[in-house]
């Protein structure tokens, strides 16, 4: 028998059709990890990793639940919600676990895979003019820092 998704956030996407989501995002039953972008007339905005990317979407502080909620931290993307521009989510490249021989080294060693999928996914779109949104992942020099020390 077939199980109805009961998240909210999916029932309510329905609603908006300029939001396009890939349907294996929304398999909710069988979520997939790696590398996802979003994008906004066929231009990226962000790339990003996600175990469970269906999750990523979805979850409380999910890209499409916050962005349903005009709270989303990338503004344009907000911008785009409220004037019915198209918004699309899709899965990049999936990245299956790769657990070699179980070891603590095995998991690192995955985790950084999957690290490193990310970035040369951003590096590609920032070649060509896009995703310029994204920041790298942890602690940072803000911007004016860096306008300094770069000079």
């Amino acid at each position: 028998m077939y199980e109805e998704n009961k998240n909210h956030t999916v029932k309510e996407l329905k609603k908006y059709s300029k939001i396009i989501v890939q349907k294996e995002i929304l398999n909710w039953k069988s979520p997939k990890r790696g590398i996802y972008g979003i994008f906004i007339d066929d231009k990226c905005i962000y790339i990003g990793k996600s175990q469970n990317i269906y999750q990523r979407m979805f979850g409380n502080d999910g890209h499409i639940t916050t962005l349903l909620k005009l709270s989303h931290w990338i503004d344009i993307l907000n911008t785009a919600f409220i004037t019915n521009i198209e918004i699309e989510f899709k899965i990049l490249k999936e990245i299956p676990y790769n657990f070699d021989d179980g070891t603590e080294f095995a998991y690192n060693k995955d985790l950084n895979n999957l690290a490193l999928e990310e970035l040369l996914m951003i590096k590609k779109y920032q070649d060509i003019g896009q995703c310029v949104y994204q920041k790298p992942e942890g602690r940072h020099i803000s911007y004016e820092e860096w306008l300094i020390v770069a000079k």
